[in-house]
């Protein structure tokens, strides 16, 4: 009976309060520790976890292990794939290259010495594994692997 009450008082207070919402912490190694109800927080709406070149922060970006002067963002990637770079006076971006798993080059765009950063459309794209390459003004290319979904 008191189980009842309380699963009763929960989905009462829960509508009468407004949203709730279920927070989840996790340790280091990525192990959920806790699931807390909240009945008084506001929850995320889609459009508050929507992440645009003008809402992409510098710790949203993934910085590319073996290029560290290059960083991406999503990988795997949805709609568009948010790319940011270096420039030397000696090497800099001249351009880039989307190319399929297959080794097909399907779109190129080109660069200046000032730009550091692209927005690169994958939604016309069918899922699948894509090579974006980066193209220096020395010749020099280098490539990341990117997942499409």
């Amino acid at each position: 009976m008191k189980n009842h009450f309380l699963f009763y008082f929960l989905l009462i207070s829960g509508f009468s309060f407004g949203q709730t919402r279920v927070q989840f912490q996790y340790d280091t190694e990525g192990n959920q520790t806790a699931r807390v109800i909240c009945l008084t927080c506001n929850a995320k709406t889609a459009k508050d976890s929507i992440v645009t070149s003008k809402t992409l922060v510098e710790s949203d970006m993934i910085k590319d292990a073996v290029h560290e002067q290059i960083s991406y963002y999503p990988n795997p990637v949805r709609n568009e794939l948010y790319i940011k770079w270096i420039n030397e006076d000696s090497k800099y971006v001249i351009g880039i290259s989307v190319v399929s798993i297959s080794g097909q080059s399907i779109q190129q765009y080109q660069y200046t010495k000032e730009s550091i950063t692209a927005a690169i459309p994958f939604s016309n794209y069918p899922n699948g594994f894509y090579n974006v390459v980066l193209l220096y003004n020395n010749g020099e290319k280098k490539t990341l692997k990117i997942v499409k979904k």
